[in-house]
């Protein structure tokens, strides 16, 4: 929904939108309000001093000073009137008038507001393509109102508070963080002071892989209700792009990646569950030639950090400063079934691809070249445009238009935790030879009532409860870290825990105890302290509690994050672990 011009808002300083500013001028209005009221006061008592006219005292020369600023003094005989109170009846008017002009606009901004804010809405900072993909994007794929303000309008709560934040839906902080790391940061971090209880998503925009990942670990472990979520635009235009590609059935693909930058190696991550997740799919494992200064330290860490891509890619790293010679050498390269130009510096993947004959012998698409800032170039090579699309094969991947929808529609990792422990249940439940369906608890994800849905998603934030109460937290993947596992003392500990947390949601839903369980009429015969509940009632929590490393796991393992062991400090080591001096 596009916002009437008045109701989109500049910046948290702009006086045709920031009501608390405008109540200021008015407030910084009152002195000279009184200022006026006085020369009209010491003007009258000039004119007509208390006792010259019958009846009239002190209190009449004030009533009379207060009329000036709604009614037009006229002398009523020749007496000459004041300089003072010349000037009282000319100012007071204009001054009421203009307090009462900007008065009425601050309430009918705010009414404005208010009317077109009720139902939600989204802010989006950031002078960058990507923010103003997303709030494009927000715009058609919802109805609600979208807010843009520039990247340094919205660095404190006090300016949040101002733009309405207690209302907002979700924040975009995308602002340009190769120039200020910091800034959509500082975004994130005024609106979770300034927001208070209500449930505002708080998107953050980070343009380097890595450090998203440990972002995103960090934030893991923290209060799931914050709902601030890290990600990289770079891999939401990947897997939107991918998830449009076409790979030849039967046999995995063979790629090229050149350039091993953020897109680069989200393409390769994309492609490998691709490849992973296509039906009927041979043993092989997909062809991946990577191109770049650093290919064969990226190439491990891929294989270090994704599981998807160790298990389903071979990659082939050729480490090179110039990508035009490598790229123009057919025995090299093959015949990659796509070409990715992914180089950082936009004018070296566009030469790179205008210039790499062998890689135009594909079909329609087969030739990807990223692009951001100058992705307007994507125009001039549309079919009749400006230049040559080398017969279609020639396609401009757009980072900010790809991934903008992506970003819109993103879910946050903890309901992809609640799939999973869903899916878990019904496999353990099915296998047991119920039906599914049978009962409100066995149906798939998409069907299950709310308060199932709520019980799984609340799992799924209580597992960094569970790992912090055994010294254990989530990490970045790698194969240096050791496996994790649960010992049987952590497994009764966890199991019991598990059974408090149970019981405290069944309860925010209303169920209730009673010894034949009736999921319609919300009654559970194991709403029941640890130490009264049967022993096959305690062995599904243990069941459950122990199938973390495994099931848990695997979907961290999806985000490139795996749980570890913390290392224990000084104070947890026993003293006779500790070797003598010397």
């Amino acid at each position: 929904m596009t916002l009437p011009t008045e109701a989109r808002p500049r910046s948290p300083q702009s006086p045709s939108y920031d009501t608390p500013s405008r109540l200021q001028g008015v407030l910084w209005a009152s002195p000279f309000l009184l200022l006026v009221y006085g020369l009209g006061l010491w003007g009258y008592w000039q004119y007509r001093p208390p006792g010259s006219v019958p009846g009239e005292d002190g209190w009449d020369l004030a009533y009379y000073a207060l009329q000036l600023f709604v009614l037009e003094f006229t002398a009523t005989d020749g007496t000459p009137v004041p300089l003072v109170l010349k000037i009282a009846r000319v100012v007071a008017p204009v001054i009421l008038t203009g307090a009462v002009v900007t008065i009425i606009e601050i309430v009918r901004t705010t009414l404005l507001v208010r009317r077109l804010t009720r139902r939600g809405f989204a802010l989006v900072v950031g002078d960058t393509a990507e923010a103003r993909a997303v709030a494009e994007a927000k715009r058609r794929l919802s109805d609600k109102a979208v807010y843009e303000f520039a990247t340094g309008d919205l660095v404190s709560p006090q300016a949040l508070r101002a733009v309405g934040i207690r209302r907002a839906d979700a924040v975009y902080a995308l602002g340009d963080d190769r120039e200020d790391v910091a800034a959509n940061v500082a975004t994130a971090l005024a609106a979770v002071s300034a927001r208070r209880a209500r449930r505002t998503r708080i998107l953050v925009h980070v343009t380097d892989p890595e450090l998203v990942i440990g972002l995103r670990a960090r934030r893991f472990m923290t209060e799931a209700g914050q709902l601030v979520e890290f990600f990289t635009m770079d891999e939401a235009a990947a897997r939107a792009h991918v998830a449009q590609e076409s790979f030849p059935a039967g046999e995995p693909p063979r790629i090229l990646v050149a350039g091993a930058g953020a897109f680069g190696q989200a393409i390769v991550v994309e492609v490998a569950r691709r490849w992973r997740d296509t039906p009927g799919r041979g043993e092989g494992r997909v062809e991946v030639v990577l191109v770049d200064a650093s290919a064969s330290a990226i190439a491990a860490r891929l294989r270090e950090r994704w599981v998807v891509v160790d298990r389903h890619c071979h990659l082939t790293p050729i480490d090179t400063t110039d990508p035009t010679a490598v790229l123009r050498d057919q025995p090299v390269i093959g015949r990659p079934h796509r070409a990715y130009i992914c180089y950082e510096d936009e004018q070296v993947a566009l030469r790179t691809a205008l210039a790499a004959v062998p890689l135009w012998h594909g079909g329609p698409g087969s030739l990807v070249v990223r692009l951001s800032q100058l992705a307007r170039h994507a125009e001039a090579f549309r079919t009749g445009g400006l230049l040559d699309d080398l017969e279609g094969r020639l396609v401009v991947a757009n980072v900010a238009d790809l991934g903008a929808p992506e970003v819109v529609r993103d879910r946050d990792i903890f309901w992809q935790l609640a799939e999973v422990v869903h899916e878990r249940y019904l496999r353990n439940e099915l296998a047991k030879g119920r039906q599914l369906g049978s009962t409100l608890a066995l149906r798939p994800w998409a069907e299950l009532r709310d308060d199932f849905r709520d019980n799984n998603y609340e799992q799924a934030c209580h597992l960094a409860v569970k790992l912090r109460r055994i010294g254990a937290t989530v990490a970045p993947r790698s194969d240096r870290n050791p496996p994790f596992a649960l010992t049987d003392e952590e497994i009764e500990v966890l199991a019991r825990l598990e059974h408090e947390r149970w019981m405290a949601n069944r309860r925010k839903h209303r169920w209730r105890y009673g010894p034949q369980r009736d999921d319609t009429r919300r009654i559970h015969p194991d709403l029941v302290p640890w130490e009264d509940l049967s022993e096959q009632s305690r062995q599904r929590d243990r069941d459950a509690v122990a199938a973390i490393p495994a099931e848990f796991g695997e979907v961290l393992a999806e985000f490139g994050l795996q749980i570890v062991r913390l290392a224990p400090t000084p104070a947890s080591v026993p003293a006779q672990a500790v070797a003598p001096a010397g």
